[in-house]
């Protein structure tokens, strides 16, 4: 007898699962149990993918023993990891460790549990989408889900303990689950959840892969617009929508979609009828509805402000920006104001008035950005710094400027602005976490897209977001629902009398144009979609590739097109494959980037993907539904 054996370890996607023999002394292991095996020089921890009478491998190593008493997983569960790995180009055992506890043998021994039950002869309803315009419909939703067993994803770790202390029903049995619980805590409730001890699960992506069944009646994608929801910036790029869908049809169960801004893609099947039971109707001639989506749920609509000439260096922002800092604090003493600027550094360019030289990263071609406090061009992408030169590297001018301003700049120019009449000035990043002991009083925060988690409807009194001419101008298909899902999300978190200031070179864009009219924005981009065959009409899957020499990056990309391409046609697939191209940043992680995006049918996407990935070199990235074409 043999054992057809997931090895937990780190291997290249060719490599699937390895044949053991199961010693005559040893117990026989069960489907999705974890067994003890030796691989290469050492003992690691192995998954029973399923047991069989021969092995096509002659002299096949003995299982050492098992890990646990019994099974993990269910068979539906090992078909996942199966098809999620075809799927995402990577080895079963990446999706095998995500499905199981933390691999700590002395507890896994110990640890009992009964076997759980598939669910049998259930049949999926059609999915749902929940439209709320405001937290108490949010929240009521979650608390009907809950009557039975629910999980329910948001998209950030913070958002857990959010709806966690919001949820206040007697009785209500709810365990989170994040990356940012301990492994015992992980262990603990891996095992509470395996023998069905909750009502709602409240967690980020990973919790998809938890061992909610056959307990589970619904799945919640709430935020579903989130890009959040997506493991975009490493392998596997994984989508929990994606994954969701799939599981929910296997087990029978529902799945429900939640926002207060719809995706285009959930607005289009809410719209042709694919999500049962479900609306989303932007209708002004509604007054009810007019007033929640006009001034966004009765809200202050925001203020697009035109802005024109030249920056002020003194004031790297729009005048009525500097007018509305200036009056903050003058009726009461706990006033926010929150400052948006998705740029780093001093100042973004550093060019040459005489002959327009941009100094650039001699690796990604970007240019480089000052840093005032430590007096360097810097590119953050490949972590390089480098002195501030005198002249200019092509004609040797001594006339250097640097504009376009940047966060440091801007965090400046509001201390100047307001610090002498007392207002405390804080700067909020990702990974930088303000000051713990902040003065009571006014204050305004500066920072990235981070600081939007610190809008707080009771004394944010002032939002000014400055770069949306900079989304907008990023030239990928999601740029205009990526600017509008972040205006969105600010008029939501937002309170109603509090101001939304954005300047632009552009207020005649669409996006601007739509803000009183969404209907107008989600229809006309749909159309648009239409006619270049992107999704939500197609389905597109990236491919992507680097390499240290630029030209071996590029001509990998294009061989590998022309043989995907000339084996869609001979199997009749009806796709289309754009590319190569190459990424952006070009260089980045020390390889040069290239890709390609093939568009493929929406209904056939999943097995035409593994059909591809069939193709794919071991080195290759996949990327399936990417949230940016062009990002490396």
């Amino acid at each position: 007898m043999f054992a057809e054996i997931i090895p937990l370890a780190r291997l290249p996607k060719t490599i699937s699962s390895l044949d053991y023999a199961l010693p005559l002394d040893m117990a026989e292991p069960a489907a999705g149990q974890l067994v003890r095996i030796p691989f290469r020089r050492q003992e690691i921890l192995g998954l029973v993918r399923r047991l069989k009478a021969h092995s096509a491998v002659p002299d096949s190593r003995p299982l050492l023993g098992l890990a646990c008493p019994g099974p993990l997983l269910l068979a539906s569960e090992l078909e996942n990891i199966d098809v999620f790995s075809r799927i995402y180009g990577v080895s079963p055992s990446v999706f095998a460790k995500m499905y199981l506890p933390p691999l700590q043998k002395a507890k896994l021994r110990r640890a009992k549990l009964t076997p759980r039950l598939e669910r049998a002869g259930a049949t999926a309803p059609p999915p749902a989408y929940v439209w709320y315009r405001a937290p108490a419909e949010r929240l009521e939703a979650i608390a009907g889900f809950s009557a039975a067993p629910a999980l329910v994803l948001v998209p950030e770790a913070r958002q857990i303990q959010e709806l966690r202390r919001e949820l206040t029903s007697p009785g209500l049995k709810i365990l989170t689950w994040s990356a940012d619980l301990t492994p015992k805590e992980q262990f603990e409730r891996w095992y509470a959840i395996a023998r069905g001890e909750f009502d709602l699960i409240i967690g980020t992506r990973d919790a998809l892969f938890l061992p909610v069944l056959p307990y589970l009646a619904t799945i919640v994608i709430d935020h579903e617009h989130s890009p959040h929801h997506k493991n975009w910036d490493q392998t596997p790029r994984w989508h929990a929508k994606h994954c969701a869908q799939f599981i929910a049809r296997q087990a029978g169960i529902s799945y429900v979609e939640m926002s207060y801004s719809p995706s285009f893609s959930s607005y289009f099947s809410v719209h042709k009828g694919l999500y049962a039971g479900s609306t989303i109707a932007f209708d002004r001639k509604n007054p009810d509805t007019a007033r929640a989506t006009t001034d966004w749920y009765g809200k202050r609509p925001p203020e697009i402000v035109h802005e024109s000439g030249r920056p002020r260096p003194e004031a790297p922002y729009h005048p009525a920006i500097e007018l509305a800092l200036s009056e903050l604090g003058a009726d009461s003493g706990a006033e926010d104001a929150i400052v948006v600027l998705n740029r780093r550094g001093f100042d973004r360019l550093f060019l040459c008035r005489d002959c327009g030289h941009t100094e650039r990263c001699p690796e990604c071609g970007l240019p480089l950005v000052y840093e005032a406090a430590r007096k360097e061009l810097v590119c953050y992408y490949n972590a390089l710094r480098l002195p501030v030169p005198l002249v200019c590297a092509r004609c040797r001018s001594p006339l250097i400027i640097h504009c376009g301003a940047g966060l440091e700049r801007v965090e400046a120019a509001v201390k100047t602005l307001v610090e002498p009449r007392g207002i405390q000035v804080i700067r909020v990043e990702a990974g930088r976490r303000p000051p713990a002991a902040v003065a009571p009083g006014p204050r305004v925060l500066v920072g990235t897209d981070a600081v939007l988690a610190h809008i707080h409807p009771e004394n944010t009194r002032l939002i000014a977001l400055l770069d949306a001419d900079m989304e907008l101008a990023w030239p990928d298909y999601t740029a205009s629902e990526s600017a509008w899902h972040r205006i969105q999300e600010i008029q939501y978190r937002k309170h109603p009398a509090a101001r939304l200031i954005i300047p632009t070179r552009r207020p005649d864009h669409l996006v601007f144009k739509s803000l009183l009219d969404p209907e107008r924005l989600y229809r006309t981009e749909l159309n648009y979609r239409r006619s270049m065959r992107y999704p939500p009409y197609n389905f597109l899957v990236r491919y992507l590739h680097g390499d240290p020499d630029k030209r071996r990056a590029e001509t990998a990309a294009t061989e590998l097109a022309r043989t995907i391409e000339r084996t869609l046609t001979d199997q009749g697939k009806t796709a289309t494959l754009n590319g190569p191209f190459a990424l952006q940043p070009a260089y980045l992680r020390r390889a040069y980037w290239y890709g390609f995006v093939i568009k493929l049918n929406r209904e056939s996407w999943y097995d035409d993907v593994m059909m591809i990935n069939n193709l794919i070199p071991p080195d290759w990235k996949v990327d399936p539904d990417p949230l940016s074409i062009l990002s490396s």
